[in-house]
């Protein structure tokens, strides 16, 4: 079974079970109250951050959002360009490489102009390390996320 079959089991049983009745709150001679509490922003963005990595793309996908997100040619991420510009928008579509396939950094880098696994590894760490840091980082991510949705 591939990696996003496995996905999608997993998934069609996650939702299997939050269709199911909730157990009773009840026991003998006593009656329990749940309270709910209301759903807070740090709830909905982790449960985001949940639909984002368990859905799958292939490497085509993701440059080709890359590539549109930046406005520029999807060869510039394979080329052998180490302008500041071509990196970073290498280095991003690595890290969703990471985040959105079963790859590994050895084949990632492959996919990248037969980069090796080092340096698919290091754009990823300073991506994921960017991204808690920089705002606009955060940013270009979530938007190429949004693309990679549609």
């Amino acid at each position: 079974m591939s990696y996003a079959q496995e996905l999608a089991v997993a998934h069609q049983e996650r939702l299997a079970r939050m269709a199911s009745p909730l157990p009773r709150a009840e026991t003998i001679g006593e009656k329990r109250q749940v309270s709910l509490k209301p759903i807070s922003n740090e709830m909905l963005q982790d449960a985001h951050k949940l639909i984002y990595r368990a859905r799958v793309f292939s490497v085509a996908e993701i440059k080709k959002a890359v590539a549109e997100y930046f406005d520029v040619k999807e060869l510039i991420l394979d080329s052998d360009c180490r302008t500041v510009d071509a990196a970073y928008m290498r280095h991003i579509a690595m890290y969703l490489c990471d985040q959105h396939t079963s790859l590994t950094n050895t084949d990632v880098g492959r996919r990248f102009g037969d980069r090796d696994r080092a340096t698919a590894a290091h754009g990823i760490r300073k991506i994921a390390r960017l991204m808690r840091s920089d705002a606009d980082v955060r940013a270009d991510v979530e938007a190429i996320q949004a693309r990679l949705m549609r």
